[in-house]
């Protein structure tokens, strides 16, 4: 039953923060305050914090890899909240293919710098970066704040 009630919470966050969302005029942009209740549910299962047209900020959860990447024109800025992982920066993708418009996905990164990141630490990755999460021994829960040109 517990499980349910926490899903159920969950799910019940999740939907009124993002018609709080919906419901924010850009144009305004008015503060907003996300506790750290609702901050820990959006880490568990990751999901969106807050967006607008200049950024997005979401809560990321990993327990394993995942593809390289690449955005052109995207900052992506990362505080590690909780968890210990690999992250390898710069170089370049392999086996590349455009995801969306400015977007790159690749299976690995060649000729990049490994990093072991753990809880507090932060990694600023400006637009054009290659970045790979390329391993997570248990898990790692971090913020990423994307930063976008106008």
């Amino acid at each position: 039953m517990r499980i349910n009630m926490r899903i159920s919470l969950a799910l019940v966050v999740s939907l009124t923060a993002g018609a709080a969302l919906l419901a924010q005029d850009e144009s305004k942009s008015e503060p907003l305050f996300v506790g750290h209740d609702d901050m820990n549910i959006k880490f568990e299962n990751g999901g969106l914090v807050a967006a607008a047209s200049t950024y997005r900020v979401t809560a990321s959860h990993r327990d394993q890899p995942g593809q390289s990447e690449v955005h052109e024109k995207v900052t992506d800025i990362f505080y590690v909240t909780d968890g210990q992982a690999t992250v390898v920066l710069g170089g370049e993708l392999t086996g590349s293919k455009m995801t969306r418009p400015y977007e790159y996905r690749g299976n690995a990164i060649r000729n990049g710098q490994a990093y072991e990141v753990t809880k507090g630490d932060v990694l600023v990755i400006p637009a054009g970066t290659p970045h790979w999460f390329q391993a997570v021994p248990d898990e790692v829960s971090y913020l990423v704040v994307k930063v976008i040109p106008e």
